[in-house]
């Protein structure tokens, strides 16, 4: 009876294209690459362990494996029941805290912990504003290239993209400048302006200061 009714179910999906059951985001970011995933494969090749620059796969040799077990065992064992809870929507107010003391000493700016919200990477930062700002059809401007992994999320808010091409100094104003009006005379609106001003993903150019400048102008 168990067998019959497996092959049933199977029967009834077989004659279904599940792309019909996908939302409209899922169909316009599609399936991703590695890449995007920040993994990426190793062509054949006859070097030693070799370095993939594919995706953001660090070297293994470099990661502080040490390090983070001292802290873990330090966390677990100072505060085991906030750290293993989920902390609320802002994060963990220790290391919210401790965040807010580093950045005041670095930039010379009072800051509390009020200034931070903590977040899965730096994608999922990402995630968040795109949620909060992105309507279906608002323009972001992009540099070309840029990182697939944020496109894609922008792409899953249904925005529109809007590509602009970069020199040794970073992303081009005039480029820029033109693509906003344009946006104003299709009657859309530009949420917002996404650049990756330091060692920039993938061309590593970082933008210089001038150029900072100009685009915080536009």
């Amino acid at each position: 009876m168990k067998e019959s009714a497996k092959i049933t179910a199977a029967d009834r999906w077989s004659g279904i294209d599940i792309r019909n059951l996908l939302s409209e985001s899922a169909l316009s970011i599609g399936a991703g690459t590695p890449t995007d995933s920040g993994v990426s494969s190793i062509l054949p090749t006859k070097v030693v362990r070799p370095i993939t620059l594919g995706g953001g796969v660090p070297d293994p040799a470099t990661l502080p494996v040490v390090g983070l077990q001292k802290a873990l065992t330090r966390v677990l064992s100072d505060t085991p029941t906030e750290s293993l809870t989920y902390g609320g929507t802002l994060g963990f107010d220790g290391l919210r805290e401790v965040l807010a003391q580093r950045q005041s000493r670095f930039d010379s700016v009072p800051l509390t912990l009020d200034n931070f919200i903590m977040s899965n990477g730096s994608s999922g930062a990402i995630n968040n504003l795109c949620d909060a700002l992105l309507k279906p059809s608002d323009v972001v401007i992009v540099e070309a290239p840029s990182f697939s992994g944020s496109i894609r999320t922008m792409r899953g808010h249904l925005a529109d993209i809007v590509a602009v091409g970069m020199d040794d100094e970073g992303i081009r104003i005039d480029l820029v400048a033109t693509k906003i009006k344009e946006a104003k005379c299709a009657g859309k609106r530009l949420k917002f302006i996404y650049t990756i001003a330091d060692f920039h993903n993938p061309t590593g150019i970082t933008m210089s200061l001038d150029r900072r400048k100009a685009l915080l102008e536009q």
